[in-house]
């Protein structure tokens, strides 16, 4: 086993945040060319690419933040790199919502494209109602452990959270794929 050291916990932490940066400016330019060239869109839809950006430009705040706490603010205090920061906390809020949010614009196509089917649409809606249950529980007793060795204690919503994320999204996509390899019939290129 590897020891833990300044260079592989917060390293890799900065390392992420930088792809965090990264990838937040391509999502910046695709949320303008989407202004720019879907004026037809519904005010729902809008309204929601709208609020994905802001949630992730918050996402981008509370990561750069939490990497400026542990490695400026706290340079060399090892045992604040020990300390759970409230920003890494609500950092997990935001993504639970943002990753609510794209769930449910999922959950609305199905709803379309399967004509209503209540069916495919609850079991969908269902298992992301899960996951964010899940994570609103989990960042509920985050507040309360003080360090990251706290973290053993909930351990279980972690891998509850994680386990029912990939159901969720593995059952959304496999929903929206069967309704979409239906919808394209029979015509063949």
């Amino acid at each position: 086993m590897v020891a833990a050291s300044i260079d592989n916990t917060l390293g890799a932490v900065f390392i992420g945040n930088l792809c965090v940066v990264c990838l937040y400016g391509l999502t910046t330019l695709q949320t303008y060319m989407y202004y720019s060239r879907s004026k037809n869109d519904a005010i729902l839809l809008k309204s929601a690419i709208a609020v994905l950006w802001v949630l992730d430009t918050l996402h981008v705040i509370l990561t750069s933040h939490t990497v400026y706490f542990y490695s400026i603010t706290h340079f060399g205090d090892v045992e604040a790199l020990t300390k759970i920061t409230w920003c890494a906390v609500v950092y997990i809020l935001v993504t639970a919502i943002s990753d609510s949010i794209v769930r449910a614009v999922f959950c609305y196509r199905i709803w379309i494209l399967s004509n209503g089917n209540k069916v495919l649409f609850g079991a969908n809606v269902f298992l992301s109602a899960l996951l964010l249950a899940d994570e609103i529980a989990l960042v509920s007793n985050l507040f309360h452990i003080p360090t990251f060795a706290g973290l053993q204690k909930i351990n279980w919503l972690f891998l509850m959270g994680l386990a029912s994320g990939v159901v969720a999204d593995v059952f959304i996509a496999g929903t929206l794929t069967m309704l979409l390899v239906k919808s394209r019939g029979h015509y063949h290129r």
